[in-house]
């Protein structure tokens, strides 16, 4: 029973060894134990036998043929149980043909340890609520309408203790939990689409994110470009390589110009103002005479936006207009003032979610979930990585766990940290809740393998009836069979032959295709390592007096913050001749003896509303009109 067809020689040999040393030594207590109990004397109850009692018994007393006697049926008593003992734990293993599926029971739940206070909510067995604990993570693959909001969103979000995170379409789990969340915890909904612009801000390039420093602000930026712009799994790496190094210099010329220009927005949506600044063929024009000014000025911009800038400008014109074009479709939410609005400042900082209690919904209603996708993949990406720098055994202040409930994970799209970090996460506290409609959705995102480590890298995986008939077959196979009995009877057409009877084995599925589908909708299937798959109920926290009681209380106002319209790019005056555009510069004492073959068009001001007055004789008034219009059409 302890070994196993699988173990190894030398592990069955330790085992034996081990059990041989672990009777002998029973033995001898027992033994030991009744010859106390036949002696009877006061000074020497049978508690003070030991392993050793006996043998100093006959050691004194072997040649007394009484006393050996004793001895010897009180070693035949020991040794008989014991010997029983080994025989039982010895045995081999008996093993179904077709197998021994089944279902856990409440004991074999126990012992997993799934009736504790605190972790992720998984159902409940009867009235006992099924948490996960141990720092794992979980997901559920459960179709549309089935009951995850109620049965597994909303009783962690009244449960949980911790931070809290969770992408809650239809804001559903703001409306029913934000107000018994609050009395603990920092409370903030994220709807960057609201028209009257009640949301929380997130800004990805403030300083919390974004530090000073070339080096460190060169290190997140690039992260952050991998983050938009990742290398596709097949096909051309030229076009995301390019529109990331386009990201940094961009990024770089506008977290410099809002460090030294007063009220320059510090914002990815002026990062998609800059980049459609004119037309294709005067950008290039456009960033030289920007670099050449900062230069001018005294306040240059960095090595690396030069370079970066540089680089693009140095493309060929179709060249430079496509990765243009690549941009901006990558960062064409930006253009929006709503998601502007929503990015240009920060509610709260990512990295204190362990610190503090602090809990953020992202409110995205279900037809805006495929255009805001990137924004939430951004948004979470940001989340896990800005809580993978310590772990709480490097840092006091790290106090709290961290749930992140991903629901709809696969309308975020592709997140490369999950698939390669989920493995990690448990050991930073932070613990993921994915919620997702069927496997063949998870695959058509993250592909066959990473979508097989998800899953196995997740503590419990929970399963609903499913509606798709491969899903059934695999869940079906997954939960094994188990050997059953058959018997049939044949009787002779004619004649008083006996009857016969055969008996056979045959393998039964637990649950067949057809009955995972007709679960129900009450029912859910977990599956954990270490343990038989179980068999429980949905919570349905209207239902559960724990959960209703903390539900539906008043949810807090959101604050709203400003939406502006962006203002029209304001391009240089153009030479009329040569349609380039002019930079302006301060004029120099070399000018002063150029100033009588000076034209109009070489001034940077725009004097093309300055009429030229006509004849060669000019009357006062007209010199003064004419020398006022000229000197309001110049820029103060």
């Amino acid at each position: 029973m302890l070994i196993t067809p699988i173990d190894s020689p030398r592990y069955k040999t330790l085992a034996f060894g081990g059990m041989f040393i672990a009777a002998v030594l029973v033995a001898l207590y027992l033994a030991s134990y009744f010859l106390l109990m036949k002696l009877n004397h006061p000074a020497l109850p049978p508690l003070a036998a030991t392993p050793l009692t006996i043998v100093r018994y006959w050691q004194q007393y072997g040649t007394d043929p009484y006393t050996v006697f004793w001895l010897k049926t009180c070693l035949a008593a020991g040794a008989l149980p014991t010997i029983v003992g080994i025989f039982y734990l010895a045995r081999p293993v008996g093993r179904s043909l077709h197998g021994d599926a089944r279902f856990a029971t409440l004991a074999e739940v126990k012992r997993a340890g799934l009736f504790i206070q605190s972790g992720i909510v998984l159902g409940r067995w009867g009235w006992r609520i099924l948490v996960l604990g141990k720092q794992l993570s979980a997901i559920v693959i459960a179709p549309p309408r089935s009951g995850k909001g109620a049965g597994l969103v909303q009783p962690n979000a009244l449960s949980w203790l911790g931070s809290l995170v969770v992408n809650d379409a239809r804001k559903e789990c703001h409306r029913i939990t934000a107000g018994w969340r609050r009395l603990f915890s920092e409370v903030h909904l994220i709807d960057p689409l609201s028209p009257t612009g009640n949301t929380a801000q997130c800004n990805p390039i403030s300083r919390l994110y974004i530090p000073d420093g070339e080096a460190l602000r060169v290190d997140r930026l690039q992260k952050l470009a991998n983050q938009l712009s990742p290398d596709p799994a097949a096909g051309d790496v030229f076009w995301p390589a390019s529109c990331r190094d386009l990201f940094l210099g961009i990024g770089l010329y506008v977290i410099e110009t809002a460090e030294i220009t007063p009220g320059f927005p510090r914002t990815m949506g002026e990062m998609v103002r800059q980049v459609m600044h004119g037309a294709d063929d005067s950008v290039s024009a456009h960033w030289k005479r920007v670099i050449s000014e900062r230069d001018r000025v005294g306040k240059p911009l960095s090595g690396t936006c030069k370079r970066m800038l540089y680089d693009f400008i140095n493309l060929s014109p179709q060249t430079q207009s496509s990765v243009r074009k690549t941009f901006t479709a990558k960062l064409q939410l930006w253009t929006n003032p709503l998601i502007d609005a929503a990015t240009s400042g920060d509610s709260f900082d990512l990295r204190d979610l362990r610190r503090k209690r602090i809990t953020i919904y992202l409110g995205v209603q279900p037809g805006d979930l495929g255009r805001l996708s990137l924004l939430m993949n951004l948004f979470f990406t940001m989340l896990i990585d800005a809580n993978m720098d310590k772990m709480p055994e490097e840092d006091d202040s790290i106090k709290h766990e961290l749930l992140v409930i991903a629901d709809e994970f696969a309308a975020m799209g592709r997140m490369p940290i999950i698939e390669s970090s989920i493995q990690l996460m448990g050991g930073y506290g932070i613990r993921l809740l994915l919620i997702a409609h069927s496997l063949p959705q998870l695959r058509a995102i993250y592909g066959p393998e990473h979508t097989s480590n998800i899953i196995a890298c997740s503590g419990a995986r929970i399963v609903y009836a499913p509606n798709d008939s491969a899903f059934a077959v695999d869940i079906s196979r997954e939960l094994g069979t188990f050997t059953v009995e058959n018997k049939s009877t044949s009787r002779p057409a004619h004649g008083l032959q006996a009857v016969s009877v055969t008996a056979s084995k045959a393998a039964r599925a637990l649950l067949d295709p057809q009955e995972v589908k007709l679960m129900g909708p009450n029912n859910q299937i977990v599956f954990m390592e270490h343990i038989r798959p179980i068999f429980c109920r949905k919570i349905w926290y209207w239902l559960s007096p724990f959960f209703n009681v903390r539900a539906k209380r008043r949810v807090p106002d959101v604050p709203a913050v400003p939406i502006t319209m962006a203002p029209a790019p304001v391009l240089a005056a153009a030479d009329e001749t040569s349609g380039k555009a002019r930079s302006a510069r301060a004029i120099t004492a070399e000018d002063i003896s150029k100033l009588d073959k000076v034209k109009l068009t070489d001034y940077a001001a725009n004097f093309k509303d300055v009429p030229i007055p006509k004849g060669e004789k000019l009357t006062k008034k007209e010199v003064e009109e004419t020398f006022d219009m000229f000197m309001s059409a110049i820029p103060t």
